[in-house]
């Protein structure tokens, strides 16, 4: 595990590699140096992990803050007997948000073209504008303030958590299968 930790950490920073049981405790996990090991945990309480236990499939999960303060997501893999299709297990990484993000562009200067990355419920996982917006919702009185209130930037983001929210549940539901 520890092999695949280093692997993953040359595509991108992965702070924590995590197997957790069928019954959702963590056994077995690998952190980064200074971030802080959970064994033990049972984590049948996260949303992604009851998500991903429930359909089977993968599950990216909300953006939360760690005990560290470091904003992340979360990914969840089902760990499922090939033959029986029982469900074993769950393999997970934690990303943190704003190292991940800015492979795919400029997240930090607000005088350029950048990103602004948010969840499906409008939870900032990494904005160029303003460090300090990092885990609000788009909603909120402070990001409105610092929008200025625009509207099509609030109807935009609305749309896009309305829209993902329905492909959401048309996976979920399994619409397309």
């Amino acid at each position: 595990m520890r092999e695949k930790f280093s692997e993953v950490n040359n595509v991108t920073k992965v702070d924590t590699i995590f197997i957790a049981d069928k019954d959702d405790i963590v056994s077995n996990e690998i952190v980064s140096e200074g971030t802080r090991s959970f064994i033990n945990i049972d984590l049948s309480f996260r949303e992604y992990i009851q998500e991903t236990k429930n359909t089977l499939r993968s599950t990216f999960s909300d953006g939360f803050k760690g005990i560290d303060t470091i904003e992340r997501i979360a990914l969840a893999v089902p760990i499922v007997n090939s033959s029986s299709v029982e469900f074993i297990g769950i393999v997970g990484a934690k990303i943190p948000t704003e190292s991940f993000f800015s492979l795919y562009g400029n997240i930090r200067d607000i005088n350029s073209q950048f990103l602004v990355i948010y969840d499906k419920k409008g939870t900032l996982l990494a904005v160029g504008a303003d460090k300090s917006l990092l885990g609000k919702n788009f909603f909120s009185e402070d990001v409105q303030n610092f929008t200025n209130h625009n509207p099509i930037l609030m109807n935009l983001t609305r749309i896009y958590c309305k829209v993902f929210q329905v492909m959401e549940y048309m996976i979920m539901e399994g619409v397309n299968d």
